[in-house]
């Protein structure tokens, strides 16, 4: 039998300890784009897409040391869809039998100017995009693979601010504030309590956003034997969504980055991951007039197109923690390390409606019942009159399904690399979680993964929000049950952290049988530029 198939063999095995041993390292980036119409992924409404604005890319990198391996396969998309992870685990199976499609982390970057290559979008079009897709994607892993050489990596951390809360706060209940014209809205069930997506923070009631951005940039840089720089994971809080309004294909400013690193680095790879994220966005609400006068002053001219100076914004801050981190970062490099890497499911507790919700629900479909009833109503107002009684009725049935149902599987994965952990999982998380974990591992850096993986049992859905506890009572579209029906609760989250936290600690006790060394570097004039 060929020698990388049974060290896959191997590796296909349950682990139960790491040993320090020679890394082999092995990257493979495939392009996905196509200049054909296809969809959009991201808003409740079908866009698509007007042409190709950038590089669709799919990046593999395989990481291994002869006792457990890690395979991480980055998608320019808005989520992972399940159904096509598992296709892709099957595809690569084929080609490589007995490999371990179990330590396959899949992560989406969150663009929402990304095709779309889940299921409900089953044109022809759609369903060949779709079978490209997974095929690009199977083999940049088979080639990853086999492309594993004798490596070191090394990694540090900087930062770069380039997201900010997208959840204004307001001291009174909005659900209580009259309509447009001044009179009481139509009983329907408001997201929004205390907070609202996007909303306006000039407003007298305005009270704070509700996070506070995450700057921290993780780093993770692969080497050959020679300390020539291969590769890096650029692991950052940043939903890639600048140019959202953009109808065209393309991979915001991943995009950006790829091509400054081309300039200063040649051919290496770039493998972006979003780290917990999922109550930020790249703008300060309340700085709109600020930033519109700078890009005058800055640029004296319109937009080439939707986001074009916010990605150069962006960009430029985590070039900038590129640059302040690598030269001292490739001081030490690791070619012999222990590495483990657990894959599990988890069940999470499942985001319940509040009993206050609830009795919302049921007052508010008191007041509609009596509104369908006018033989005169508007036709546009018994539009919205229904669509609230519908989704009213969705909140009580809701509880009732999810007694019979109370949790969520989810994909887990956690693993280390010497001084480095990952911790993946399928969410959009609040950064709270992502701050709680890193608070928490044992290890000297620790990088979360976000929208890494669809539901195992309904590999249809997609990443919905995990709000925090404390953002429940504020509501909005991330923290309310319907938005979120496939969404753990709070307490899931928090179980998700506390099983986190133990298995890096069951991965710290193998230090104790697996001693690293570092190997001292002069700087690299190719690491320092």
């Amino acid at each position: 039998m060929d020698k990388k198939l049974s060290l896959a063999t191997i590796l296909a095995l349950t682990v139960f300890s790491a040993v320090a041993a020679p890394l082999k390292i092995g990257w493979a980036t495939a392009d996905a784009s196509t200049d054909r119409p296809v969809f959009l992924q991201g808003l409740n409404h079908r866009r698509v897409s007007q042409g190709l604005r950038d590089p669709i890319t799919i990046t593999a990198l395989v990481i291994d040391n002869g006792e457990d391996c890690v395979i991480f396969n980055s998608w320019d998309t808005s989520c992972v869809f399940g159904t096509v992870a598992k296709r892709v685990r099957a595809g690569v199976a084929q080609k490589l039998p007995g490999f371990p499609v179990e330590k396959i982390i899949f992560n989406a970057i969150h663009t929402h100017t990304g095709p779309s290559t889940g299921p409900g979008y089953d044109d022809p079009e759609s369903i060949n995009y779709r079978n490209m897709f997974i095929d690009k994607a199977a083999d940049t892993i088979v080639r990853a693979w086999n492309d594993r050489k004798p490596g070191k990596i090394g990694y540090g951390y900087d930062f770069a601010v380039t997201c900010f809360s997208r959840r204004p706060v307001y001291f009174d209940d909005l659900r209580k504030r009259p309509g447009k014209d001044g009179k009481p809205k139509t009983p329907g069930f408001s997201p929004d309590i205390h907070a609202k997506l996007h909303g306006d923070s000039n407003d007298p009631m305005f009270s704070h956003m509700e996070a506070a951005p995450d700057p921290f940039v993780n780093f993770l840089f692969t080497y050959d034997l020679n300390d020539k720089l291969t590769g890096m994971i650029f692991n950052i809080a940043f939903p890639s969504q600048v140019s959202l309004p953009d109808m065209k294909l393309g991979s915001d400013c991943w995009s950006d980055i790829r091509r400054e690193l081309k300039k200063e680095f040649g051919d290496i790879h770039l493998l972006p991951q979003c780290a917990a994220a999922g109550d930020l966005t790249y703008k300060i609400p309340y700085y709109n007039r600020a930033t519109k006068r700078k890009h005058e002053l800055l640029f004296g001219r319109k937009e080439a197109f939707p986001g074009e100076f916010e990605r150069r914004r962006c960009t430029e801050q985590m070039m900038a923690a590129l640059h302040r981190t690598l030269p001292w970062a490739s001081k030490e490099l690791y070619g012999d390390l222990p590495l483990r890497h657990i894959s599990t499911t988890l069940h999470l507790k499942r985001l319940y409606a509040s009993e206050e919700r609830i009795r919302e629900a049921e007052e508010n479909l008191v007041k509609l019942q009596e509104l369908k009833k006018d033989k005169n109503i508007d036709p546009e107002k018994l539009k919205r009159v229904n669509n609230a009684f519908w989704r009213n009725k969705k909140i009580l049935s809701l509880n009732d399904e999810i007694k019979k149902k109370p949790t969520w599987a989810m994909e887990f994965h956690v693993l280390r690399i010497g001084e480095v952990a990952f911790v993946s999982e399928r969410y959009e998380l609040y950064t709270d979680f992502g701050q709680r974990i890193q608070a928490r591992s044992p290890f000297t850096q620790t990088f979360t993964i976000q929208l890494s993986a669809g539901l195992p049992d309904l590999p249809g859905f997609v990443g919905a929000y995990l709000p925090t506890a404390r953002s429940l009572p504020n509501g909005g579209y991330q923290s309310h049950p319907l938005n979120n029906y496939n969404s753990p609760s709070p307490e899931g989250g928090q179980q998700m952290v506390d099983e986190a936290v133990r298995l890096l600690y069951e991965l710290k006790k193998d230090d104790e049988k697996a001693p690293q060394s570092a190997e001292k570097s002069e700087p690299h004039p190719e690491r320092t530029k």
